[in-house]
């Protein structure tokens, strides 16, 4: 993990969106089937992450622990439509996130998009308030909070401004959108950093967010890259 971590430093890669952390709850579960998931014991998830995440630390590389709350059930491919894991999700798929946030309170979690009416009967988990607050309230998380791929099918049923405002809202400090297309017909590919700044700006004035959680954002954010930086 030490030799990856420092290949990735070496080409000015300083932040790496792994690793997964889902439990294999169902072996037949898709990110399961992708050989995603380290194993079916959450103690031997924690073990191997343990390792990832500590080595990527010793090379300043950030990580980020990923599907919170948990994907290891899912059937549905989240690239695709949204996993539904309701009914298959586990509580003990908390546990590599409880013993990692405690030996890293500040390190950078991943949400995915999923529902899961366990934490969140009305809400997605990348845009619940609910669901990001269970890392807060049950685990000390300190650290900056990201939302999976905005280009990802599973939430394509929102326009780009409801996904920062309703994500903003939720928790969320980062948004992971991919950057090798662009297009205003498609609002998850309208990859515009000048268009998500004005959002913002007007989301202030009218009051749909506030300064508090920006300025929380940017005091984690700013924590992460000190913490990474040469």
């Amino acid at each position: 993990y030490y030799d990856m971590a420092l290949s990735l430093k070496k080409v000015g890669i300083n932040f790496n969106l792994a690793p997964c952390v889902d439990v294999k709850t169902n072996p037949k579960s898709q990110i399961a089937s992708d050989m995603r998931i380290y194993s079916s014991n959450p103690e031997k998830v924690y073990e191997y992450s343990n390792e990832f995440v500590k080595a990527h630390n010793d090379a300043k590389v950030a990580v980020a622990l990923k599907h919170f709350p948990g994907l290891g059930s899912g059937v549905a491919d989240s690239h695709k439509v949204l996993p539904d894991i309701s009914k298959t999700w586990n509580k003990e798929e908390l546990i590599p996130y409880k013993m990692l946030i405690k030996e890293y309170p500040r390190v950078p979690v991943l949400v995915g998009h999923l529902l899961n009416s366990n934490l969140d009967k009305d809400n997605m988990s990348s845009l619940s308030k609910k669901t990001i607050g269970v890392l807060s309230a049950e685990m000390d998380h300190k650290g900056v909070v990201l939302t999976d791929a905005i280009d990802m099918s599973a939430i394509h049923k929102y326009g780009i401004e409801d996904i920062l405002v309703l994500g903003i809202n939720a928790g969320i400090d980062v948004f992971v959108f991919p950057n090798h297309v662009y297009t205003e017909e498609d609002a998850r590919l309208c990859i515009k950093p000048e268009l998500f700044i004005e959002i913002v700006k007007n989301a202030l004035k009218s009051g749909k967010i506030t300064q508090t959680q920006i300025d929380k954002s940017f005091e984690k954010i700013i924590d992460l890259k000190r913490r990474i930086s040469n």
